[in-house]
């Protein structure tokens, strides 16, 4: 296998009442499985195999159930579906809501708990910050707008990271034969990044763009290349609901090596 598909999933009913936001996919969507699966054919070239591996949020799971009982793919090709949580989005962690919250509307605390986690994980460069932490010291709280919003913090950066890479390495190894099935990933913007942004980092360091990495900072790197997919792609919108994506994987099998070595250092960080 020398390349996977991605998918993003399909848009799910905006309902924050829900426990990290696991909702159903909105019953319009449902029309885009046809067009999907055009698109997945042509991607798919000569293999008849077709592993989809997704995340075990509901709007994932549903995306793949619905692409698999599509009449285009199930002609030709045998099919099987993996549920895997190492590539779920970011936990967010449970969270208050204002009493007048309306479903479809995003909270404002959790827009802030975003702009808090990208602040103190990629500027500041802290792996073990949690989403929704509000950052208390000895005599007061950075981010009052976080103050008594969660009542739990969702993920930091390194467990995010140590599972995604993970599995990373484990496709790049179980799958990286001949007679594979074609990988196909359901999975959420931040997980699609990630792949892409991965590969931009490896061959940057492959063409001496940029030095090695030490331990540690795979995960910042990665970050760094967030703005140029976005700048490069139409209307600066890189991945829709229901896109088909291909990405070979060659820089990330260069440097399974790295790989490792991070998987190494998360797991002693955590």
């Amino acid at each position: 296998m020398k390349n996977v598909i991605l998918i993003r999933h399909l848009d799910d009913i905006q309902d924050f009442r829900t426990p990290e936001r696991n909702n159903p996919i909105q019953k319009s969507e449902f029309a885009k499985i046809e067009s999907i699966s055009h698109k997945l054919l042509s991607a798919l070239g000569k293999n008849d195999r077709i592993l989809f591996i997704t995340s075990p949020q509901r709007r994932c799971i549903q995306t793949a159930k619905e692409l698999a009982k599509s009449s285009l793919l199930t002609k030709k090709h045998s099919i099987r579906i993996y549920t895997d949580s190492r590539i779920r989005d970011l936990r967010h962690g449970r969270y208050l809501l204002p009493p007048k919250y309306i479903p479809g509307t995003v909270p404002k605390s959790f827009l802030e708990a975003a702009k808090v986690y990208a602040e103190q994980t990629f500027k500041k460069g802290d792996l073990l910050y949690r989403h929704g932490y509000p950052v208390i010291n000895s005599t007061s709280i950075k981010n009052p707008a976080l103050d008594n919003r969660f009542t739990e913090y969702g993920e930091h950066q390194a467990e995010f990271s140590l599972r995604f890479y993970e599995f990373i390495n484990e496709i790049t190894n179980d799958f990286n034969k001949s007679d594979s099935p074609q990988v196909v990933i359901i999975a959420h913007t931040a997980i699609i990044f990630r792949f892409f942004e991965l590969c931009l980092l490896f061959d940057d360091i492959q063409s001496g763009k940029r030095p090695q990495l030490s331990p540690g900072e795979m995960s910042i790197a990665e970050q760094a290349y967030v703005n140029q997919l976005v700048d490069s792609a139409p209307n600066k919108i890189f991945v829709l609901p229901g896109e088909v994506k291909t990405i070979k994987l060659e820089p990330i099998i260069r440097n399974r090596t790295q790989i490792i070595n991070e998987i190494k250092f998360l797991k002693e960080l955590t």
